[in-house]
């Protein structure tokens, strides 16, 4: 069977017909109502087929799309068993939402903020949320991922402080530059690069009470070039082994051992160590250093056999 392209299914909604349900599906959407079958293009495989949805016209006036670009605010709306793939939503506001069984594969989402919501079983697998806010404080509450797959998503510049990440999945997800604060992950697994990522036992005044246990999150397909774990204790955490990577155990006691041996002139190389001794885990036993961050040291090579021998070292005397 010939898969049908994302184009293909957005050319549905430019037709008078396709314009009546895409009205009919925001406002539904805004007024939290439940979306029943009409609202879209039948069923398609169980779900209300909304694929190709877009909240965006084009200003050419040919081929136009169903609305034109606006801020389209929703609150308490329930969002269930609805297929978007493809779909793009711009300025989508969601307040006190629940988004459950969700097909949000290859969906669009610019300017996209969201507050109080939770997100249940849902695939964002190729999506496109970069720039999104995902995880703010507001009034007590933040955001829950629950079983949702971010395989291969952009979430690039993401804002997302304090929102709570359960079982869910990072796979090839493009996280570049995020600092995620004080949210918490609880048996979550991440594969692929990770860069320039910043995981906190708990963020500065997000105002989220509860510290991020990281608990049972898996990284052993993952590669960790500047990833931060700050004052975490990883004693949960499955950490990657492959050779450009050096595990260093126990974490304290390698670092302060490495300070000692390392040559005063290598300043770089004494910054690096400075800097995660000054971020360890209050019990903190293992971590891990990427080759990217030794390779800021005046001997790279130098550094990497002194960590690895002080990790032999006090392995030897635990």
């Amino acid at each position: 069977m010939c898969k049908v392209s994302d184009f293909e299914l957005q050319r549905r909604w430019w037709t008078p017909e396709g314009q009546a349900l895409a009205a009919a599906f925001v406002s539904n959407l805004q007024r939290g109502r439940k979306m029943k079958e009409p609202v879209g293009f039948g069923l398609h495989e169980g779900f209300i087929d909304a694929r190709g949805l877009s909240f965006r016209g084009e200003a050419t006036g040919t081929g136009a799309g169903p609305l034109e670009a606006f801020v389209v605010e929703v609150r308490g709306a329930r969002l269930q068993h609805v297929d978007l793939s493809g779909a793009e939503l711009s300025g989508l506001r969601l307040f006190d939402c629940s988004l459950v069984d969700l097909r949000l594969e290859r969906v669009r989402l610019p300017d996209f903020r969201v507050w109080r919501s939770l997100f249940e079983r849902i695939n964002f697998e190729g999506a496109d949320l970069s720039g999104a806010i995902l995880g703010p404080w507001l009034n007590g509450k933040g955001n829950s991922y629950r079983h949702v797959d971010f395989s291969g998503a952009d979430l690039r510049g993401i804002l997302c402080p304090a929102a709570t990440f359960t079982d869910s999945v990072f796979e090839g997800t493009r996280l570049d530059g995020v600092d995620f604060q004080s949210s918490s992950f609880t048996r979550c697994r991440f594969a692929g690069e990770l860069r320039d990522v910043i995981f906190w036992d708990r963020g500065f005044e997000t105002g989220k009470p509860d510290p991020n246990p990281m608990d049972d999150v898996d990284f052993r397909d993952a590669t960790l070039p500047w990833v931060e774990f700050r004052h975490l204790n990883l004693d949960r955490v499955w950490l990657p082994d492959g050779p450009e990577h050096v595990v260093l155990k126990p974490y304290r006691e390698v670092l302060t051992c490495a300070a000692n041996k390392l040559p005063v002139e290598d300043r770089a190389g004494h910054a690096l160590i400075s800097h995660r001794r000054r971020w360890w885990g209050p019990k903190q036993r293992v971590g891990v250093i990427h080759e990217e961050q030794l390779a800021e040291s005046a001997d790279p090579a130098r550094l990497r056999q002194i960590l690895e021998d002080c990790s032999r070292q006090a392995l030897d005397h635990d």
